[in-house]
């Protein structure tokens, strides 16, 4: 133990306050500061450094101020401080802190495939897409920026842990959170809907929990003479299939599909024709094909340019997508792995959204209903926007199995 002190004043009289056979264990050393110096000293240092992602504390027993910050920030922040405080300050590589979810627990778990709710209510969830870290190492889980209702985070996970509620922190970085079709001087020329939440406390790995069947119904109004207006809702029931999968479990994510380009509309990663899977909370796992490699659909409900995204339907399963899926995981084709038992996939992007029908194909505000693709006269689509383009942004590893252990990669 050390003890500092700003004078040796009082050395001999605190000495004899130490128990005898404590003696050895305790130094006491005379600092440079006083309270009063330190808390000067910090308010400039902290007045010079701005906020530029660092932690600042003062190290008693070294009589040294410390900054901690990501190793490329190091250079910068050195920079800043002021000739007559550098020999006073060491910098240390690190991480920063940030507040972890609330109510959580070292011991729970989610995977990508499971939901997440807002704070208004059962009515507002998504899904998460998969895990993955942020440039500090942080975990996160991925899914749609257009589902954040509320800066509280608070989401429910209710996949065998009886329906748990936990409050995530925020994400306070600007660069892990997209909706907005960027161009201007970034040159990027295409839409981007993506968050990374953090996720700190919580277990993880490279796993979609996906439902098969996962069975659902919706509204629709039929012709009937005998109703008021001529018309009578009525209640349709589906039931989503994946003849190729077991029931409820989980498909394991062993590498990642990237776009093939930095800027620009066209994604040459995902072409026409490639068979493309999605896990929603919603409508289970359904697949379909790329129909489109850059889709472009004008403005949306929220006033975004959709343009660059890929669009996937041609399936042969009823509801590819409905509200409550976006965010979800979007990946290739499972194919089984007999040697560990799962079904493995590459993870391919964050689904953005799909095509609806009206209730009412004559009252339009009766509002509207999932795309079937039974009872549809056009395709039923889903489009989701490519992994990597979270790294347009900054630097981004998402979780996957490789050589028989869990790693992290860049998509």
């Amino acid at each position: 133990m050390v003890l500092s002190m700003a004078s040796d004043q009082f050395d001999s009289e605190v000495r004899k306050l130490i128990p005898a056979k404590l003696r050895s264990f305790v130094q006491i050393r005379r600092s440079r500061f006083a309270i009063g110096e330190v808390e000067t000293t910090r308010t400039a240092l902290i007045s010079v450094l701005g906020n530029s992602g660092y932690e600042l504390a003062f190290d008693y027993s070294r009589d040294r101020f410390v900054i901690r910050t990501p190793r490329d920030n190091i250079a910068k922040l050195r920079a800043l401080v002021p000739p007559q405080y550098r020999a006073l300050v060491e910098f240390k590589e690190g991480d920063l802190t940030t507040t972890s979810q609330s109510n959580a627990t070292s011991s729970d778990i989610l995977y990508g495939g499971w939901s997440h709710y807002g704070n208004r209510g059962t009515n507002y969830y998504c899904t998460f897409s998969f895990t993955a870290r942020d440039q500090s190492g942080n975990q996160g889980l991925l899914t749609a920026e257009h589902c954040q209702d509320s800066p509280s985070e608070t989401r429910r996970n209710d996949e065998n842990t009886g329906r748990k509620v936990i409050t995530f922190s925020n994400q306070s970085d600007s660069r892990y959170r997209r909706y907005a079709y960027e161009s201007g001087a970034t040159n990027l020329r295409r839409t981007y809907d993506f968050r990374l939440i953090p996720a700190t406390t919580v277990k993880s790995g490279p796993f979609i929990y996906y439902y098969n069947p996962r069975e659902g119904s919706y509204t629709q109004d039929v012709r009937d003479s005998s109703a008021p207006n001529g018309w009578r809702p009525t209640t349709v029931s589906y039931s989503n299939y994946h003849s190729g999968l077991p029931a409820n479990d989980y498909l394991r994510v062993i590498g990642s599909l990237s776009s093939g380009t930095t800027t620009g509309v066209y994604n040459p990663g995902h072409p026409n024709g490639a068979v493309r899977c999605k896990s929603g909370r919603t409508t289970g796992i359904t697949c379909g094909i790329i129909v489109n490699s850059s889709y472009y659909g004008g403005y949306n409900d929220d006033g975004i340019l959709v343009d660059g995204m890929v669009q996937v339907g041609r399936s042969d399963q009823r509801i590819i997508s409905d509200g409550g899926d976006s965010g979800g995981a979007v990946f290739d084709a499972p194919r089984y792995d007999s040697a560990s038992g799962y079904h493995q996939v590459q993870a391919a992007g964050i689904l953005h959204g799909s095509n609806k029908k009206p209730v009412n194909p004559v009252f339009p505000d009766r509002g509207e209903r999932p795309c079937d693709n039974q009872t549809s006269d056009t395709d039923c689509w889903f489009v989701y926007m490519p992994l990597d383009r979270v790294n347009d942004f900054a630097p981004m590893t998402i979780n996957v199995w490789r050589n028989g252990t869990s790693t992290f990669i860049a998509p």
